[in-house]
């Protein structure tokens, strides 16, 4: 079992590769964080994070004094790993659609729930194995620009280069905790599905049918995003208004993703003349929106609630960097899940896309049909995500005169990681559409 669970992992290693992605890119948020409470340097820093500021002495103002800078670190640790386990089990998820055969075929071969379990646990040690080099390879490229950061920053003394016995101890009880969470979804996955279902192979290419007993109509959700924009401006209280304009926000982002942009999609299909090239990728895009709309949700709530914590603690310089490494970390595991969610669809596609090739269109018509799904789904979510950081960004900016370096600093956090996944996701698309 142990050689044919190794063999079939190899020869499915395209559908495996995703999923390392994910998983090496959580373990790097999850080293360089947990450092926080490793690094004996930045141990000692949170103790006195507060009065740490630039060359000069430094009081807390009364209205956060007690708020303690441990109790931040610790909450935001906390929020990361709430992040990453989601994030994970997004990926999961897909994982086991992508190999469901796999499973079907065990079970036809009469394997019971325990072989099953053992089968998968082998695959998951080789996969998190994998995983866990490519990330300390990462790791050590990163680390010494991380430390860096914060030294600079800081204006302390501190060594790029630590070797800590500590870090890895917290990792591998974080791999433990996330090796027994995948055997657990996968186990359940092939448990509550039948022999049937999984021989068909599943894949999610295929349009979601609304089929809600009480159908909210998408305007709802149009209003639901705009009213978050509206809580932002007329608020008094920045972080109470800003609390409740990302819950109404993210849940009208959600649904204008979900239902508004796909419905609005399909009348398009029936009231205007479009190309049969334009009319493929819109469908692709419709589709792929409502495969996101989780990620969605995590990006809208990320990008209103980070951004006002940031904005909020200016003159607390330690939580003021902290917030930051976390809100790019944050940016980074959320575009690599939407880049990796792309690879996936580009693999689930590679039949559709050679249909469109044996039907008469060119290979350049066929790139260029694959290209514009990508292209049209940044354009809307720049436009979405973008209409949120400028409110956020101008009102803050109106009401207690941030500076521009620090709005230019926010903007390139949040930008940086997304764009950076742009263009990979469409040169994947050029080379591995055909």
């Amino acid at each position: 079992m142990i050689k044919m669970a190794i063999h079939m992992l190899f020869v499915e290693k395209k559908k495996l590769m995703s999923f390392i992605y994910s998983l090496s890119a959580t373990f790097v948020v999850c080293l360089l964080f947990i450092q926080f409470f490793t690094n004996p340097y930045l141990k000692k820093i949170i103790k006195i994070g507060h009065k740490v500021v630039f060359d000069a002495a430094y009081a807390l103002p009364e209205d956060v004094v007690k708020l303690n800078d441990n109790f931040i670190v610790i909450l935001l640790s906390f929020v990361l790993l709430v992040i990453c386990i989601s994030l994970i089990s997004y990926s999961c998820y897909y994982h086991c659609l992508m190999t469901s055969r796999e499973i079907g075929l065990l079970k036809l071969s009469g394997y019971n729930l325990i072989q099953i379990i053992g089968y998968k646990m082998i695959q998951m040690v080789v996969v998190m194995s994998i995983s866990l080099l490519i990330s300390n390879l990462v790791y050590l490229f990163l680390n010494p620009l991380f430390l860096y950061f914060i030294k600079s920053y800081l204006k302390i003394e501190m060594p790029l280069i630590l070797l800590n016995k500590e870090l890895y101890e917290f990792l591998f009880m974080i791999v433990g905790i996330l090796f027994i969470f995948i055997v657990f979804l996968e186990t359940r996955y092939a448990l509550s599905t039948n022999i049937c279902e999984l021989l068909t192979n599943h894949t999610m290419n295929h349009y979601k049918e609304d089929k809600r007993i009480l159908k909210i109509p998408d305007t709802v959700y149009i209003i639901a995003y705009m009213l978050g924009i509206l809580t932002m401006y007329s608020s008094y209280e920045l972080n109470a208004g800003f609390s409740i304009a990302a819950c109404i926000g993210a849940i009208g982002a959600y649904g204008m993703f979900y239902y508004f942009i796909p419905h609005t999609i399909l009348d398009m299909f029936d009231h205007l003349k479009l190309s049969g090239e334009k009319y493929v990728s819109l469908g692709d895009v419709s589709i792929f929106m409502q495969q996101s709309k989780s990620l969605i949700v995590y990006i809208m709530l990320s990008i209103i609630l980070f951004p006002t914590f940031i904005l909020v603690t200016t003159q607390r310089p330690f939580i003021f960097m902290i917030l930051q490494i976390a809100f790019i970390l944050i940016n980074i595991l959320l575009s690599t899940s939407l880049m990796n969610r792309f690879f996936i669809d580009l693999y689930e596609k590679k039949n559709h896309y050679s249909n469109l090739f044996k039907i008469g269109l060119n290979r350049k018509e066929v790139i260029q049909v694959s290209t514009q799904q990508g292209n049209y789904f940044y354009g809307l979510f720049w436009i979405f995500t973008l209409i949120y950081m400028f409110c956020i960004i101008s009102v803050f900016y109106l009401k207690i005169q941030i500076s521009l370096s620090i709005i230019l600093c926010l903007v390139l956090e949040y930008m940086i990681p997304y764009l950076i996944s742009q263009i990979v996701v469409y040169m994947s698309k050029r080379r591995n559409t055909l």
